[in-house]
C-alpha cells in the first residue's frame, strides 16, 4: 500500500483546477432548502478518491441536519479492494466521531457498491426498508436524497436502486460527462412501493475551495471535472506521475507495451510516452505525426475503464481534507436553513 511519503512533487505547470459552475451553487442551495423533508442522505463517492471527494460545506450540512447518512463507495470494482475496505472503516469511524463532537444524532454507515453489483444494492435497500418498517409512525413514507461529486454515478445508481426495489425502468437521466444533472429533482422518484420509499436526485457538487493540485487532478482523472477544462495531456501526465509514485505502472506497460523500467525513470517525458501511445493506438496525423491529445484521451479512458488494474488514487495515510468545525467553513456556505433542517419532521 503506497504512502504519502512516496509522492514526488507535481510538475509546476499542473496547478489546481478550479471548476464550480453556477448550477452547483444553485444545487447546494436547493439541497439545503429540502433537507428538512429528507429522512436519509445517500452520499456517493468514487472509491478511487474517497477522501478527495469530501466537500466541507456538504459535510457540515449533514452533521447539522441530524440526519442519518449512507456513504456509498461506488465503482469499488475499479479500486484496490484492500484499500477500499480500509477507507470504508476509516470514513465511518471519522464521520461518527465528528457527529458526536457536533452533538448530532445522525449516524453514518459506509457500503461498497458497483454498477453491476445488484447484491450490494439489495443489501442497501433491505437496510433502508428495515429502517422505515421499524418506525411506521415516523416514516409513513421515507425520502432519501442522493448527493456526490459530478459523474460519480449518482443517477445510474438511482436507476439501479429503482429497478432492484420495484422492477421499474430508469427515471434519472445519465451521461458519461460531469454536469448532466443540473438541478435537484422536483418530484421524488419511487424506489420501493411498500413501504413507500422515494429518492431525490441532485446535481453533482464540488468543493469550491480546492487548493491542492493533487486533489483536483484525482477528481478530474476519475471524471469529476470536464476533460477539456483539465486538459487531456495534463490528465495523462498526472496519471503517469501518480502511477509512478505508487509503483503501479505495470498496467500501462502491459497495455501499451512500454517497458515498466522506462516509465519509472525520473526523467521520463510525457511527450515521449504520448508519442509511443499514439503509434500503438493509431492516433496519427498526416505524415505519421502523433496526435498527443488523442493519445492522452485514450490513456485517460483506459484508466477509467480499469484497463491498468484496480487502482486507488487517495492514500490511507493522507489526512481527510479540512474538518467540519465551525471555524473551518464560513457560515454563508452552509446557510441559515441548515439549523432549521435539524427540526424533526412533522
Amino acid at each position: 500500500m503506497a504512502s504519502r511519503a512516496a509522492l514526488a512533487p507535481l510538475p509546476p505547470h499542473l496547478r489546481a483546477i478550479n471548476w464550480y459552475p453556477g448550477h452547483m451553487t444553485k444545487g447546494l442551495r436547493e439541497m439545503r432548502a429540502r433537507m428538512r423533508h429528507v429522512d436519509l442522505i445517500i452520499e456517493v463517492r468514487d472509491a478511487r478518491v474517497p477522501l478527495s471527494a469530501v466537500n466541507l460545506a456538504f459535510e457540515k450540512m449533514v452533521h447539522y441536519s441530524g440526519k442519518d447518512r449512507v456513504v456509498l463507495l461506488n465503482k469499488s470494482d475499479l479500486a484496490d479492494a484492500e484499500t477500499t475496505r480500509a477507507f470504508a472503516r476509516r470514513i465511518e469511524r471519522e464521520a461518527n466521531a465528528a457527529a458526536k463532537e457536533a452533538q448530532s444524532p445522525g449516524k453514518t454507515r459506509v457500503y461498497l457498491t458497483a454498477v453491476e453489483d445488484r447484491g450490494a444494492l439489495k443489501t442497501l435497500l433491505r437496510g433502508i426498508k428495515e429502517k422505515a418498517l421499524a418506525d411506521p409512525l415516523r416514516y409513513p413514507t421515507l425520502t432519501m436524497m442522493v448527493a456526490g461529486t459530478p459523474n460519480v454515478g449518482k443517477s445510474t445508481l438511482l436507476n439501479s436502486l429503482r429497478n432492484v426495489g420495484s422492477g421499474k425502468r430508469k427515471a434519472a437521466i445519465t451521461g458519461g460527462q460531469p454536469g448532466v444533472t443540473r438541478a435537484l429533482s422536483g418530484t421524488p422518484i419511487t424506489v420501493v412501493e411498500h413501504p413507500k420509499i422515494y429518492v431525490l436526485d441532485s446535481p453533482g457538487i464540488m468543493d469550491p475551495s480546492i487548493r491542492d493540485p493533487e486533489q483536483s487532478f484525482r477528481i478530474a482523472l476519475t471524471g469529476g471535472i470536464r476533460d477539456h477544462i483539465a486538459g487531456h495531456q495534463n490528465l495523462a501526465e498526472y496519471l503517469v506521475h501518480a502511477l509512478r509514485c505508487r509503483h503501479a505502472v505495470q498496467g500501462i506497460s502491459d497495455v501499451f507495451e512500454i517497458p515498466a523500467n522506462v516509465l519509472m525513470k525520473p526523467n521520463v517525458r510525457i511527450s515521449a510516452v504520448l508519442d509511443h501511445v499514439a503509434k500503438r493506438v493509431g492516433a496519427l496525423e498526416r505524415g505519421g505525426l502523433a496526435n498527443r491529445d488523442r493519445a492522452a484521451a485514450f490513456m485517460v479512458q483506459a484508466f477509467r475503464a480499469g484497463r491498468f488494474g484496480k487502482i486507488t488514487l487517495d492514500l490511507m495515510d493522507e489526512p481527510t481534507p479540512g474538518s467540519v468545525k465551525d471555524e473551518d467553513v464560513p457560515a454563508e456556505q452552509v446557510g441559515e436553513s441548515v439549523a432549521a433542517a435539524a427540526e424533526p419532521r412533522a
